[in-house]
């Protein structure tokens, strides 16, 4: 009876790893398809002339900002220089308990603005709104602490574009992230309704002012495993899971 159990139980892990072997093949397969058609496009769509086109779509990109002070600044430089025709960066203070609102003043020459501005989505209380008076950009929402959505959501009643992109304060995007993204909705918007992008970390790579200058690995062991689990996890599965 015990040798029989224990056979059964053998063979179920020999099939389950068999199963998942096959669907992580076809993932990858898929995914391979799904890449090599992005580089194609890439190469001979239409990136470049929706850079310079008024017909590409505005995008407002929300910033939830809670205690970022340290580096606020910079990563709003990082958004500020993407290749983008026509965006607003839009920084949300959730109740920081440091200076970040100070820090995102003095940055960007910020002045206090009475904007109206629609409340769709409930949030915690706006306590006041700031607006850059240099070229970039940048509206600050400061309000009271809610939680990551609830400043997402604030953000998103300030925006005055019909897309937005969240992202983190820690966040720094390739200079044509946001074009590549937008052109998803140029060539289907009836039946895109989100866009993700792909992540990496960046232990081991060089950033000066908010801009990866060189790539490269990390030391230790569980940081290069921690890549690998990120270029497998939005390279191979999501692509290869989005064409199935």
């Amino acid at each position: 009876m015990l040798n029989t159990i224990v056979q059964t139980f053998n063979f179920f892990i020999i099939f389950y790893v068999i199963v998942m072997q096959a669907q992580i093949l076809v993932v990858a397969t898929l995914s391979y398809r799904a890449l090599s058609s992005d580089r194609f496009v890439s190469r001979h769509g239409r990136i470049q002339d929706m850079i310079t086109s008024d017909t590409t779509p505005p995008i407002s990109i929300v910033i939830p900002a809670y205690n970022e002070g340290v580096g606020i600044a910079d990563s709003v430089r990082s958004m500020a220089m993407l290749h983008y025709p026509n965006m607003e960066i839009i920084v949300v203070n959730d109740g920081s308990k440091d200076d970040t609102v100070a820090r995102m003043v003095e940055a960007f020459d910020m002045v206090p603005i009475d904007f109206p501005f629609r409340n769709a989505i409930p949030t915690q209380k706006i306590r006041r709104l700031y607006k850059s008076r240099l070229p970039h950009p940048v509206v600050l929402v400061d309000k009271e602490n809610g939680g990551k959505s609830d400043a997402i959501n604030a953000g998103i009643n300030v925006s005055q574009y019909p897309y937005f992109m969240a992202t983190d304060a820690d966040m720094v995007l390739e200079s044509e992230a946001l074009i590549h993204a937008a052109r998803h909705f140029v060539e289907d918007r009836q039946h895109t309704i989100a866009v993700g992008g792909n992540v990496r970390p960046l232990n081991g790579c060089e950033v000066r002012l908010g801009k990866v200058t060189k790539v490269a690995l990390p030391r230790t062991a569980i940081e290069m495993a921690q890549v690998v689990e990120y270029i497998r996890s939005f390279l191979s599965a999501r692509r290869g899971w989005d064409r199935c």
